[in-house]
């Protein structure tokens, strides 16, 4: 799933904690639950292996501090926990209890937490994708969000005569596009991504060409899509969630 990138350093002041690890270390969910239960909050720099859950737990008024936390908070308690200065990309919180929680300065990047509680949720300054998004992007990018998607903007669409389908130009929005991935169009149908290539056409901006099957010529009028906005969905990620 998610590949572990250099850990975030943005500043954040708290008030002293007792029994806080310091030093960078994978832990054990087994190590985190016997912590809990003596009474432990404060957590830094506790790092978990990939695919590990805390579905259902009661972890509330948790604190995480530049922690990788690639978990299935599904169903947990957090009412009150706050993570800063975190990784959570990849993270799932549909269901959770989210209660007067705070998410700050993290890596926000394909979470997802449709059916959570969120309820006095602070979610500010965090990253995604180069971008940094507040408390309106949660409310309209992630609060309802049970899949991976990419966004992007198509800037042009003609037959490649010589190739395998046709060609669409564009650029991400927010995300990325891998082989396979599935366009989906203004009617729902699913299209998949057969080959793909990058581009950096404008400065800080990342263009792409991707080739769809000829069967899908008359799924949209590909010529006239100047500027539309569409969905990638990202069968990578989906697929390892099903």
């Amino acid at each position: 799933m998610a590949i572990r990138e250099a850990r975030l350093t943005t500043p954040y002041t708290v008030g002293v904690v007792s029994n806080v690890m310091n030093e960078t270390e994978n832990r054990t969910l087994e190590e985190l639950f016997s912590a809990y239960s003596k009474g432990q909050r404060h957590f830094m720099n506790w790092d978990f292996d990939e695919d590990l859950s805390v579905k259902g737990m009661d972890l509330s008024g948790i604190f995480f501090e530049k922690c990788f936390l690639f978990l299935d908070f599904r169903e947990a308690k957090l009412n009150g926990a706050k993570f800063l200065n975190c990784n959570i990309k990849t993270a799932d919180f549909r269901n959770s209890d989210l209660r007067n929680a705070t998410i700050k300065n993290c890596s926000v990047e394909s979470t997802m937490f449709k059916g959570a509680k969120t309820d006095n949720l602070t979610f500010q300054e965090n990253y995604c994708y180069g971008n940094t998004v507040d408390q309106n992007d949660f409310e309209e990018l992630f609060k309802d969000s049970d899949e991976f998607y990419t966004r992007v903007r198509i800037t042009n669409g003609f037959p490649n005569g010589h190739g395998i389908g046709n060609i669409l130009t564009g650029h991400i929005i927010q995300g990325e596009i891998k082989l396979n991935d599935l366009l989906l169009t203004s009617n729902g149908t699913e299209i998949p991504i057969v080959e793909v290539e990058f581009m950096n056409m404008v400065p800080k901006r990342q263009d792409f060409a991707i080739t769809i099957p000829r069967e899908f010529d008359n799924a949209e009028n590909w010529g006239k899509l100047f500027g539309t906005e569409f969905k990638i969905k990202n069968t990578t990620y989906n697929n390892e969630l099903s």
